[in-house]
């Protein structure tokens, strides 16, 4: 029976997780979604005979609206100390089940 892991609550900024593919593929990140290595990324594909790999979708900007208002749910590092959006300061926590990593963000604010 696949495992799964109890919520981790308010993760450290340096938390990451890893979804192998099983074909020497796989996503990788961070738990507050900002990417801080080279193959961080949503779909990393090792093409045969997988002796390289490929970054072919490396992240996603997401944000849920309601009633006309909008709230980040993800972070981009673009230099030093400069992050847009605040999305990373929303994510409550991260859970694992059944190979699949969860991130629970909390979208504080919304008319609804």
């Amino acid at each position: 029976m696949p495992s799964s892991s109890p919520p981790i609550a308010e993760p450290p900024p340096d938390a990451e997780w890893l979804e192998a593919d099983g074909q020497g593929g796989f996503a990788f990140g961070t738990a507050d979604t900002i990417r801080t290595r080279r193959y961080h990324g949503l779909l990393v594909a090792a093409p045969p005979p997988q002796t390289r790999r490929f970054v072919l979708v490396n992240g996603v900007e997401a944000w849920v609206e309601i009633g006309g208002d909008s709230v980040a749910l993800s972070s981009q590092r673009y230099q030093p100390g400069i992050i847009h959006p605040d999305g990373a300061a929303r994510i409550v926590a991260v859970t694992t089940a059944l190979a699949i990593v969860t991130l629970t963000a909390l979208a504080a604010g919304l008319a609804g």
